[in-house]
C-alpha cells in the first residue's frame, strides 16, 4: 500500500511539473482536477514507484523526473562563449568542437584537463552540473580562464537523450566511474540535492558539498532548444 501511495504522489508531482512547464499554475482551484487526470495518465503509461535498490522496475528518465522535483540542470561557461554557442545551435563536446573546427573563445578547461578528458573518452561529452556552483567553475575563475561565468539552465528533457551518464564526483578525477541513470539512481545521493532537507545540519552540509561535484554527461551535443535564454 505504501508503494502505491508513493507512486500516486510521484505521478501527481510529475503532472504538476508538466503543467508549470506549460505556463499553468496547478495550485489554482480550476486546475486541480487536471493534475489528477494527468497523474492517472502517467500511471497508466508507466507505473511509478520508488525504484530503489533491488527493485525489479528499471529506472527511466520519466520515473526519475517523477521521483525528484528537478527544476533544470546547469552548464557553466564564460560569457564570451555565448555567441559561439548560439551559432553552433547548442553546447558541443570538446571532440565535436574539434570535428567541426570550432575554436572556443574562452575554454573552461586547461591543456591538462583536455588531455585527461581525451585519455578516458570524456571529451565526447558535454558536462553539466546539478547546482549553480561547481568546484571546476571556481578553479577556472581562480586561474583566470573564466572572467565572467554564466550558468546556463538546461531543460530536464536532456535526460531522455541517448547515452547520458552521471558521475558521483568530478568526472575526470582518477577512478571515477561513469554511471547509467539506473546505476546512478541506486548509488548517488540525489535526495540531498532535490528533497527538502535541513541545510543547517553538519551532515547535510557535507552531503551537499559532495553532491556539488556530481556531473551529468551528455554525448556530443546539448541542442539549443534545451537551453534557456542563451
Amino acid at each position: 500500500m505504501g508503494d502505491d501511495n508513493s507512486g500516486i504522489a510521484a505521478a501527481r508531482e510529475e503532472a504538476r511539473r508538466r503543467l508549470r512547464a506549460e505556463g499553468i499554475d496547478p495550485d489554482l482551484p480550476g486546475w486541480r482536477g487536471l493534475v489528477d487526470i494527468k497523474a492517472k495518465e502517467l500511471l497508466n503509461a508507466a507505473p511509478l514507484g520508488n525504484c530503489s535498490r533491488g527493485s525489479d522496475t528499471p529506472m527511466t528518465a520519466q520515473r526519475f523526473l517523477a521521483r525528484y522535483d528537478i527544476p533544470c540542470f546547469y552548464h557553466f561557461t564564460d560569457t564570451r562563449n555565448l555567441d559561439s554557442i548560439r551559432k553552433a545551435k547548442g553546447l558541443l563536446s570538446l571532440a565535436e568542437l574539434n570535428r567541426r573546427g570550432i575554436r572556443t573563445p574562452a575554454p573552461g578547461g586547461n591543456d591538462w584537463s583536455h588531455e585527461a578528458d581525451e585519455r578516458v573518452g570524456l571529451h565526447d561529452y558535454v558536462h553539466l552540473c546539478l547546482f549553480t556552483d561547481h568546484p571546476m567553475e571556481y578553479r577556472a575563475k581562480q586561474e583566470g580562464r573564466i572572467l565572467e561565468s554564466r550558468f546556463l539552465e538546461i531543460h530536464v528533457d536532456v535526460l531522455t537523450l541517448d547515452g547520458i551518464r552521471f558521475t558521483p564526483d568530478v568526472s575526470n578525477k582518477r577512478g571515477v566511474e561513469l554511471l547509467t541513470l539506473a546505476e546512478a539512481s541506486e548509488t548517488m545521493d540525489f535526495q540531498v540535492v532535490y528533497d527538502h532537507t535541513d541545510w543547517r545540519g553538519s551532515e547535510i552540509k557535507q552531503r551537499r558539498l559532495a553532491a556539488k561535484k556530481f556531473e551529468l554527461l551528455v554525448p556530443r551535443c546539448v541542442p539549443i532548444e534545451l537551453i534557456a535564454e542563451v
